[in-house]
C-alpha cells in the first residue's frame, strides 16, 4: 500500500500548504519589451524599399525570434515558485547518481539528512535521480528520491519537507556537487 502512495505523489507534481506560483514581473516585462521587438521588426519590414530584399528578410527573421522567444518567455518563465510564509523564491533541482549510491542516499532522504560529503559524487545523468525543492532564504526544502525503472523514475522514498538545520545542510549538499 505505501509503495502505491509513494508512486502517486512526485515532489515536482505534488502541492504543499505554504508553496504557490505566483507570477514573475520581471518575466512578464521581459517578455512585453521582446513582442514589442518584435512588431517593430515587423513594422520596418514593411518600410523597407522592395530593393532592399536582404535588410527585408534579415528584419522578417529576427521580428519572428523576436516573437516566439516572447511567447516562450510569457507562457513557460512568467511564474515562480514562492515560500509564502517569507516570500522567498524556491528553486528546482534534479541531481543523477550512480546506482552505488542508491542505498546510502535512501537512507539519508528518508531520515532527511543530506550532509555534505565528499563522498558523493553527482553525474550528468544516472538511474538515480535526487529532486530538490530549496527556498532562496533557507526557510523550506523538500526532497525525494527515484530510481530509473522500466524506461521511467519511480519514486524510492516519499517527499521529504525539511526545516531549520537539515535545510542548511541539504543546501550546503546540493552546492558541494
Amino acid at each position: 500500500m505505501l509503495q502505491n502512495q509513494i508512486q502517486e505523489v512526485t515532489l515536482f507534481a505534488s502541492q504543499h500548504d505554504h508553496v504557490e506560483k505566483r507570477l514573475y514581473i520581471a518575466g512578464v516585462v521581459f517578455s512585453s519589451l521582446l513582442a514589442i521587438l518584435g512588431v517593430v521588426c515587423f513594422f520596418v519590414t514593411t518600410q523597407l524599399p522592395e530593393t532592399s530584399s536582404t535588410w527585408g528578410m534579415s528584419s522578417l527573421v529576427l521580428g519572428t525570434a523576436f516573437l516566439l522567444t516572447a511567447v516562450f518567455c510569457f507562457f513557460w518563465k512568467s511564474k515562480r515558485l514562492v515560500y509564502t510564509p517569507t516570500g522567498s523564491m524556491i528553486s528546482a533541482r534534479s541531481m543523477y547518481f550512480d546506482p552505488s549510491f542508491e542505498e546510502r542516499l535512501t537512507e539519508a532522504v528518508s531520515r532527511g539528512q543530506l550532509c555534505p560529503d565528499p563522498v558523493w559524487k553527482s553525474s550528468v545523468s544516472g538511474s538515480v535521480r535526487l529532486d530538490v525543492l530549496m527556498s532562496e532564504d533557507g526557510s523550506f526544502g523538500a526532497i525525494q528520491l527515484f530510481r530509473y525503472i522500466s524506461y521511467t523514475y519511480k519514486p524510492l522514498t516519499s517527499i521529504v519537507y525539511l526545516s531549520g538545520d537539515q535545510v542548511i545542510y541539504a543546501k550546503d549538499f546540493v552546492n558541494q556537487l
